[in-house]
């Protein structure tokens, strides 16, 4: 291997270790390494994490999501409230926003097309996600439960989210992470379709042990 393949590698590896990098720039203690680290970390570290993303009625998304240095914003908590046009949260999907680092999210009182329920679900964060609000169309329940398996808390109230026959397979403890939800709450229900209530109990791993139904027809609470 010639001195110059040696250099790239290691340069190639420098630019990729700054990349990956999480934490904020500002505090970045290698910089008191070397200038080559000041350089590195301000031209290829493009992370910009964010303790709280709060949108709400008249926020500007784009505007709000703008850096001119490029950077990917990774927030930690998602607030939706009270978003009465559809649009925020596809305007995300197109925008530098990665929910890899995501614990909650939060929507209330928002509109949402099925499309964007389904980003925001495969993005489920391990500890809570709360959807309140309405689709503007129908969506089946059955395409978002297998993501929602991971999530401690989940709460749901769509409207037009329609609780269909077509949910998995009864799914084992093993199976499931250790985070499988603890807490599960579903709104809209009709209970007079006794099948579906009973499918969607099945369905779910042993490790939850706290069920909550509201909707419509006789024992409306459950």
């Amino acid at each position: 291997m010639s001195n110059t393949t040696i250099k790239r590698f290691t340069y190639d590896w420098l630019i990729r270790f700054a990349e990956l990098l999480p934490s904020d720039r500002s505090k970045f203690k290698l910089r008191q390494l070397s200038p080559l680290f000041t350089n590195l970390v301000g031209k290829y570290n493009k992370f910009k994490l964010q303790p709280i993303l709060y949108i709400t009625e008249g926020t500007n998304v784009k505007e709000l999501l703008q850096s001119p240095n490029g950077d990917i914003w990774i927030p930690t908590n998602l607030l939706l409230w009270n978003v009465t046009q559809p649009g925020a949260v596809s305007t995300l999907m197109a925008s530098k926003v990665s929910l890899c680092r995501i614990k909650v999210i939060s929507v209330r009182g928002c509109v949402l097309t099925p499309e964007e329920l389904l980003y925001l679900v495969k993005h489920c964060p391990t500890c809570e996600v709360s959807l309140d609000g309405t689709l503007t169309e129908p969506a089946y329940f059955s395409t978002i439960h297998p993501y929602l398996l991971r999530t401690a808390h989940v709460c749901l109230n769509l409207v037009n989210l329609i609780y269909d026959f077509a949910v998995p397979k009864p799914i084992s403890r093993a199976s499931v992470r250790p985070d499988a939800p603890r807490f599960l709450a579903l709104n809209g229900i009709d209970f007079n379709n006794a099948e579906v209530l009973l499918k969607i109990v099945m369905s779910l791993p042993k490790a939850t042990w706290n069920i909550q139904f509201n909707g419509t027809g006789e024992n409306a609470r459950m």
